[in-house]
């Protein structure tokens, strides 16, 4: 009985991390998809906003009229290459930059157009999850098919050693590199390896609210543990194994 109990409690416990990763994706989807229809909407404003500033600059009377062409006149008819025209004070030829600024000035504070603001550098058609993200589902989704873990704490671990590795920022185009690298050491350093099997029997006495029995270097597992030096070891090889395969098929 006590054994159905502890195998329940690690299912259940497996089954809303992977729900609590895909709540996290889900928003960070979402956050990134209204940031993108905010900036289309910040930039609809501001054209509106354009339009309706030249739309309501006062039009020169008669009387003005007449004297600025009577001033114009004479520069018009003989132009000098060495003195440049003074630039015209007009609406229309202001830095676009400048009245862009100006517009923005005078109007309302909103939270929708400075979230707008903060994602006009998303780029239309790009994935808004982010690239470290998409990383670490492909590695967590890669390890949870390819290791045989019925307690569950050694693909946690693995999953955890590998994302919070700084190579896997190096790798975000292709993830299961830095996978494959943290594996080749595990394998080839036993002071890493003793640290990771460590970890892995505490993260189990954490999920089944059991004692974990830690093995020593050299000498045989505890009879009543549930993770043993050679069954890791067994564990990394298949799944180095795995991704072997899957690297010379592509």
């Amino acid at each position: 009985m006590k054994g159905r109990l502890t195998a329940l409690r690690i299912k259940l416990r497996q089954f809303y991390q992977r729900l609590w990763r895909s709540l996290q994706l889900a928003q960070l989807s979402q956050h990134a998809e209204a940031k993108h229809c905010n900036t289309e909407d910040a930039s609809a404003s501001d054209s509106v906003a354009r339009k309706t500033s030249a739309a309501i600059a006062p039009e020169p009377n008669s009387d003005s009229s007449e004297a600025l062409e009577a001033i114009r006149t004479p520069l018009l008819s003989d132009p000098s290459p060495s003195d440049p025209s003074p630039a015209d004070p007009s609406p229309a030829h202001l830095d676009t930059a400048a009245l862009e600024q100006e517009i923005i000035r005078e109007r309302p504070f909103s939270l929708a157009e400075a979230i707008g603001r903060e994602g006009s550098g998303l780029i239309k058609g790009t994935s808004p999850i982010p690239p470290l993200a998409q990383a670490k589902a492909t590695v967590e989704r890669f390890i949870d098919e390819h290791i045989n873990d019925t307690a569950g704490a050694l693909k946690i671990t693995l999953q955890t050693w590998v994302n919070a590795n700084a190579r896997l920022s190096q790798h975000l185009r292709s993830p299961l590199s830095a996978l494959h690298q943290s594996l080749t050491e595990l394998q080839q350093n036993p002071a890493l390896f003793y640290e990771f099997a460590r970890q892995v029997n505490r993260c189990w006495g954490q999920i089944s609210g059991e004692t974990p029995h830690f093995q020593k270097p050299g000498e045989p597992p505890h009879p009543d543990t549930e993770y043993s030096h050679e069954k890791i070891k067994q564990a990394i090889l298949d799944c180095a194994t795995a991704l072997s395969d899957q690297t010379e098929h592509l």
